[in-house]
């Protein structure tokens, strides 16, 4: 039996088109780094010309900031519902998990840090990625949050600053990590974490006597 199949409208084929360029833009990406990926390899592997690719974005860095901000987006959607089924004394360990994934083992991480150079001197590359790490470090004070509230912890510092700490602090094993892999144990980030953490959330000592 003959079944006719319906035809996709403009808007469908080309959203179809836009998501295959992001596809094949990430794994290239991923493979070869921000410098190296070339419009034409990420066109050619997504099945279509240069002048698809230019139809849906201007450049190589349009595709590429959507593909991260896609990202970070499901990265934050799966995050929110993972925190909604875990117990409290497992949030911590779960933020921890989370940092690791989204910023030492992620398959961009290379990719990202070439971007980052390319745009120090692109204004409004610059305010793209000052909002990614904006969001990331507001999801995780968010988090922070929400746990001290729940385990009635207390912070020596702000949610905010302690999650930009924290971020800090793995992003900089991260970029070792990149160099030396074997050179970082990757327990030595967890002992760092935990340091951080017990110093912060402790309550400061009594002062010196004669100290006013």
């Amino acid at each position: 039996m003959y079944v006719k199949t319906r035809r996709m409208s403009r808007a469908e084929s080309q959203a179809r088109t836009r998501q295959l360029l992001l596809e094949s833009a990430a794994d290239t990406f991923a493979e070869r780094g921000y410098n190296t990926a070339t419009i034409e390899e990420i066109s050619e592997n997504a099945g279509f010309s240069r002048g698809a690719f230019y139809a849906n974005f201007a450049d190589k860095s349009e595709i590429f900031l959507a593909i991260v901000e896609d990202q970070q987006e499901r990265d934050f959607n799966e995050l929110a519902e993972r925190i909604e089924s875990t117990p409290d004394s497992k949030i911590l360990d779960l933020m921890y998990e989370w940092f690791m994934r989204a910023l030492v083992h992620a398959p961009l991480r290379r990719a990202l840090n070439e971007f980052k150079l390319a745009a120090q001197d692109q204004p409004s590359l610059r305010k793209r990625l000052a909002a990614l790490d904006s969001a990331d470090v507001d999801l995780s004070a968010r988090m922070l949050a929400d746990y001290c509230r729940r385990s009635q912890a207390t912070l020596q510092v702000t949610p905010e600053t302690f999650a930009g700490m924290v971020t800090a602090l793995i992003g900089g094993y991260a970029n070792r990590l990149a160099v030396n892999p074997k050179g970082v144990n990757p327990k030595e980030i967890g002992l760092a974490l935990e340091a951080l953490w017990t110093a912060l959330s402790a309550q400061p000592p009594p002062p010196s006597e004669g100290v006013v």
